[in-house]
């Protein structure tokens, strides 16, 4: 028997929670969703999730602190971690692929097979 692989969504837009946890548990996924960076950043270091989708504009710590926390706190965890987000701001895109994210994706340019197909290539 294999062991479903466990993605943790740190966002807070309820109607994309919804999409995210609907489609990634028919994919066969187990879905764990933080409403903000803070908890957020608790749960990638207590359970280790295979993949992390992350939201930069969040409640508590905004993603980029979650980013450079996990660094400092757990420098030896490697999960891939999709930021997916509504900033275009390039400066900004530069700065938080500076910290270990795996792949940068704006809102709307994206659907959910998209984030989808991102998720499985990318996962441990």
């Amino acid at each position: 028997m294999t062991t479903k692989p466990h993605l943790l969504v740190i966002e807070d837009d309820e109607l994309l929670i919804t999409s995210l946890e609907e489609r990634f548990t028919k994919e066969g996924f187990i879905v764990t969703v933080e409403r903000d960076g803070t908890q957020g950043l608790e749960k990638i270091i207590t359970t280790k999730p295979n993949a992390v989708i992350l939201d930069l504009i969040i409640p508590g710590k905004d993603g980029l602190t979650v980013l450079k926390e996990l660094q400092q706190r757990a420098p030896d965890v490697h999960i891939p971690i999709i930021v997916l987000t509504n900033s275009e701001d390039l400066t900004y895109m530069s700065e938080v692929l500076s910290h270990n994210v795996t792949t940068y994706l704006v809102k709307s340019d994206q659907d959910l097979s998209a984030i989808v197909d991102v998720v499985r290539k990318n996962i441990l």
